[in-house]
C-alpha cells in the first residue's frame, strides 16, 4: 500500500508500522473518491479520510482472421497510466481465459469460432479494469456446394450452380482439354452472381466428350470439385450412338458430403427406354415427342427422344452399377465412390502447467491443417499424413483451443486447460504516502533490549531516575569506598505505567510474529517500564533475573492463535461480497435461465469466471474447482504447500488446495491424494460449505428432517445436508429424492454460492 502508522507506547517509545491488509477495516476498495479508512492495531483503532483512485487502463484490441479461414487472432495492447510509464497491467481475460502481456504490453490469443469476444484488461490491483468487445466473422471451414441443373432436351448442356457465402472463384474445365474458364466473384465474366445469398449460376454450359471438371473455391481457401463425364456409346440396334452424362464425386478429391450420382442418357433416333442407377429406375415417356420412327415401309411409331435422368445419393463409399436400355439393347457400367470421409480428426494431449504435448491423427483422408493457439498454423501438402506430434506453450491461464482440419473438410476443436502462475495482485494504489496516526496508547508495547548487568557491579542504570552511589555491604567492589553510608531518601516520581504495582514486577510479553497461512500480522514486542521504586541493588538484580526468566519462557511460544487468522478470513468473506467487475454475459447463459442471476453474482465478485467457449453451465465441478471457490471467497490468502501427490505446485489450483488444507477444510481422499479431477457431489459441496461457515462464525444451528427422502445422504454428510436444506441452500431433485450423491454442475454451484453469501 505504501502507508505507515506511528504508534506510541506507554513508555514513550514510538515505532513506524507498515499498514498491512489485515489491519484495514471497513474499506471499500471498489469505489473511487473520498473514503474513510479504519486502521486497527493491537486492539486500538483510528480513522482517517483518504482519496482512493484506481489506475487508468488503456486497452486497444482487434480481431484478424488468417487467410486459411481456420482461426482468428485477437490481439492488442494494454497498460496502466501513460504509455511512457510502460506499467504492466495485471492480466488480460478473453471469454474466461487469462493472458499476460509481454514486455511491450502486447497480447494475443488465437480463436477458432466466429462470434463476439469480450476482452477485459484487469489492473495490477486485481479490481479495476476496462472491457471491449470484438467480433470474429471470417472463420470459415465449410467448402462451397456445387449443383447442376440438367437440360430437358439436350443432355450435353447443363447449368452450373455454386453456393458459398464467401465464394471467390468458379473454374470450368472442358472435357476436350480446351482452355479453362475462370469466373471471379463478385463480377464474373459470364453467368450471374447473387452476392447477398452467395449464389453463382452459369447457364447452358456445353459439355464436351470427356471429363468436364468444375471447381468452386471460397475466400478461406476451401474448395469443392465435381465432375461431369460425357461419352457416346452404341447401344442395341439404334442407328445413332447414345450420349451418356454421368455426375459423380471426383475420386481425386476428398469430401465429407454425401455423393450424388446422376446418370443421364439421350438418343436422338430411338430415345431411351430406361436408366437405372443403383436399383433406382427412370423410364422414358412414350408418345411424347413429335419425332416419328419408321418400323416398316408403311408403319410409323411415336418415339420419346428427350433425355432420361436417374439419380441416387450415397452416404458413404460404395460401388454402384448403372444400366441404360435403348432399342432393345442394354449398357451396364460401375461407378466407384472412394473419397467420402465423414470422420473428424482426433486431438489428444497432456498438459504440464502451460505446456501441451499434442497428438493429432486422422486415419482416412489425413491431416490437412493444425492451428495452435500460439498463432502457428501447420499445413500438410498431401493427404498422406495420418498422425502428427508437436508441443506448444502459452502464457495463459484457462482454456485454449487447438483446431485440426482433414482433407475432407472435417473440423475438430479441442480445449486444453493451461495453468500459468499469474503475477501477484495486490491492494489498489491508495494516495497515502505517509500516514501518521495520533498517539495510540497500547498497553502491551515493544520490549527494548534488556542489558543484564554483572551482579558484582553495584552501579545500576535506572531509567529516568538518578540513583546515587549506594554502599552495599555484601558487595566487594573496590570502586565504592562507602562502608556505611546512609542512603538518602529518594522520592521516586510516579511513573507512566499504572499497570505496574510496586513491588511486583510486570512480566513483559515477547514479540510474536504469526505466520498462520502467511498472513503478515506482526504483533509488537510488549514492554513495561521497569520497577524503579527499588533502589537496592539486590532488588534490581532480582527484577532483572525475573525479566530474563520470563523472556526465556515467552520465547518458547510458536505462533499466534488460529482464531486471529479465522477472524481475518471472516473479514475477507465479507469483503468478497463487493461487486468489483462488470458482468457482460455469456453466450451460453440466457437471461431467463434459472441460474442466470447466480452466474452474474459469482462473476461480478471474482468467485467464478468463464471458459474459452462461455460459462459452460452444464459442465461438472471438480474438487479443485470447489477449493478455488472457497479460496476466492476468502480473499485468496497465501498458505504453505500441502503435500498431495496429485497436486502440482505449478497447477493453477495449487494455492487454493494449500489454503483449504492449512485451515483444516480438507485432508484429501486418502493415499496422500487430494482427488484432483474428481467430480464433486452435492453432499460433498454442502459439507465443504458447512465446515467453512462454522469456521468463520456463521450460524449453522438450523436443521430439518430428511426422513421423507428415499435417498438419504451419507452418514458423514447428514448434519451438513440437514443444515443446507433447512436454510434453503439446496433442495431435493423431487419430493422424494434428495440427490445427495448427484454431481454438481457449474450452474448449480453458482446458485449455491450466491445463496451461501446472501
Amino acid at each position: 500500500m505504501g502507508g505507515k502508522i506511528e504508534v506510541t507506547y506507554t513508555d514513550g517509545d514510538t515505532e513506524e508500522i507498515a499498514i498491512l491488509p489485515s489491519m484495514i477495516v471497513a474499506f471499500d476498495t471498489s469505489s473511487t473518491g473520498s473514503s474513510t479508512v479504519e486502521i486497527s492495531y493491537e486492539g486500538k483503532s483510528t480513522t482517517y479520510s483518504i482519496n482512493v483512485s484506481h489506475p487508468t487502463i488503456y486497452l486497444a484490441v482487434a480481431a484478424t482472421t488468417s487467410n486459411d479461414g481456420v482461426q482468428a487472432e485477437i490481439s492488442g495492447t494494454a497498460y496502466e497510466g501513460i504509455a511512457a510509464d510502460n506499467k504492466k497491467i495485471g492480466y488480460i481475460e478473453i471469454n474466461g481465459t487469462k493472458l499476460f502481456t509481454d514486455s511491450s504490453n502486447a497480447f494475443s490469443l488465437n480463436v477458432f469460432a466466429n462470434g463476439k469476444y469480450t476482452v477485459s484488461a484487469i489492473a495490477e490491483n486485481g479490481i479495476s479494469g476496462v472491457s471491449e468487445t470484438v467480433e470474429v466473422t471470417g472463420i470459415d471451414t465449410t467448402a462451397p456446394t456445387i449443383q447442376f441443373s440438367y437440360d430437358s432436351t439436350d443432355a450435353s448442356k447443363v447449368s452450373v450452380i455454386a453456393i458459398d457465402d464467401n465464394l471467390k472463384t468458379v473454374t470450368a474445365k472442358s472435357g476436350d482439354g480446351s482452355a479453362d474458364e475462370t469466373y471471379d466473384m463478385p463480377n464474373p465474366s459470364d453467368g450471374s452472381y447473387d452476392s447477398t445469398n452467395g449464389i453463382f449460376i452459369l447457364n447452358d454450359f456445353a459439355l464436351t466428350a470427356g471429363s468436364n471438371i468444375f471447381i468452386a473455391e471460397d475466400e478461406a481457401g476451401n474448395s469443392t470439385t465435381s465432375v461431369l463425364l460425357l461419352t457416346a456409346v452404341a447401344i442395341g440396334t439404334s442407328a445413332e450412338p447414345t450420349q451418356i452424362m454421368i455426375e459423380s464425386p471426383d475420386n481425386d478429391s476428398w469430401t465429407n458430403e454425401d455423393a450424388v450420382i446422376t446418370v443421364g442418357a439421350y438418343n436422338p433416333v430411338d430415345g431411351v427406354e430406361e436408366v437405372t442407377v443403383g436399383g433406382v429406375s427412370t423410364y422414358g415417356t412414350s408418345l411424347m415427342n413429335s419425332r416419328l420412327r419408321s418400323t416398316t415401309a408403311s408403319a410409323y411409331q411415336m418415339v420419346d427422344t428427350t433425355p432420361v435422368y436417374s439419380q441416387i445419393i450415397l452416404t458413404g463409399n460404395e460401388s454402384v452399377d448403372y444400366t441404360i436400355n435403348v432399342a432393345g439393347g442394354t449398357y451396364t457400367q460401375t461407378i466407384d465412390v472412394t473419397k467420402i470421409d465423414k470422420d473428424k480428426p482426433q486431438i489428444t494431449g497432456t498438459v504440464e502447467g502451460n505446456t501441451v504435448n499434442l497428438n493429432v491423427s486422422d486415419a482416412t483422408s489425413g491431416i490437412k491443417t493444425i492451428a495452435l493457439p500460439t498463432g502457428e498454423v501447420i499445413n500438410f501438402d498431401t493427404d498422406g499424413t495420418k498422425s502428427y506430434n508437436t508441443q506448444f506453450s502459452l502464457t495463459a491461464d484457462g482454456n485454449v483451443d487447438v483446431t485440426a482440419v482433414d482433407y475432407a473438410g472435417n473440423v475438430t476443436i479441442q480445449s486444453f486447460n493451461l495453468s500459468y502462475e499469474p503475477p501477484v495482485i495486490g491492494i489498489p494504489d491508495v494516495e497515502t504516502p505517509e500516514i501518521e496516526i495520533p498517539e495510540i496508547e497500547i498497553p502491551e508495547t515493544e520490549t527494548p533490549e534488556v542489558e543484564t548487568p554483572e551482579v558484582e557491579t553495584p552501579e545500576v542504570e535506572v531509567p529516568e531516575i538518578e540513583v546515587p552511589e549506594v554502599e552495599v555491604p555484601e558487595t566487594e567492589t573496590p570502586e565504592i569506598e562507602t562502608p556505611e553510608v546512609e542512603t538518602p531518601e529518594v522520592e521516586v516520581p510516579e511513573t507512566e505505567t499504572p499497570e505496574i504495582e510496586t513491588p511486583e514486577v510486570e512480566v513483559p510479553e515477547i514479540e510474536v510474529t504469526p505466520s498462520y497461512d502467511n498472513y503478515a500480522i506482526t504483533y509488537p514486542t510488549i514492554s513495561q517500564t521497569a520497577n524503579t521504586s527499588k533502589t537496592v541493588v539486590d532488588e534490581v538484580t532480582e527484577q532483572v533475573e525475573l525479566e530474563l526468566a520470563q523472556v526465556e519462557q515467552e520465547l518458547e511460544l510458536e505462533q499466534v492463535s488460529a482464531l486471529t487468522f479465522i477472524e481475518q478470513i471472516a473479514a475477507n468473506f465479507t469483503n468478497s461480497k463487493i461487486v468489483n467487475r462488470e458482468y457482460v454475459g455469456f453466450a451460453d447463459v440466457s437471461a431467463d435461465a434459472w441460474y442466470a442471476d447466480g452466474v452474474k453474482f459469482v462473476y461480478e465478485r471474482n468467485i467464478m469466471s468463464g471458459t474459452q467457449v462461455g460459462f459452460e453451465p452444464q459442465s461438472l465441478v471438480t474438487r479443485e474447482v470447489m477449493a478455488a471457490l472457497i479460496f476466492n471467497l476468502s480473499g485468496q490468502p497465501q498458505a504453505t504447500e500441502a503435500e498431495f501427490s496429485d497436486v502440482s505446485q505449478n497447477a493453477w489450483y495449487a494455492p487454493a488446495v494449500n489454503f483449504l488444507a492449512e485451515i483444516g477444510l480438507t485432508s484429501g481422499i486418502g493415499d496422500g491424494k487430494f482427488g484432483t479431477g474428481d467430480a464433486l457431489t452435492k453432499e460433498q459441496m454442502v459439507v465443504f460449505l458447512y465446515n467453512y461457515a462454522n469456521l468463520i462464525g456463521k450460524d449453522v444451528s438450523a436443521t430439518t428432517s430428511l426422513s421423507h427422502y428415499d435417498d438419504a445422504p451419507s452418514e458423514w454428510a447428514a448434519q451438513a445436508m440437514s443444515w443446507a436444506v433447512a436454510t434453503g441452500l439446496v433442495g431435493g431433485t423431487s419430493e422424494v429424492e434428495l440427490g445427495a450423491t448427484d454431481s454438481v454442475t457449474r450452474a448449480q454451484a453458482a446458485v449455491i454460492i450466491q445463496r451461501f453469501m446472501q
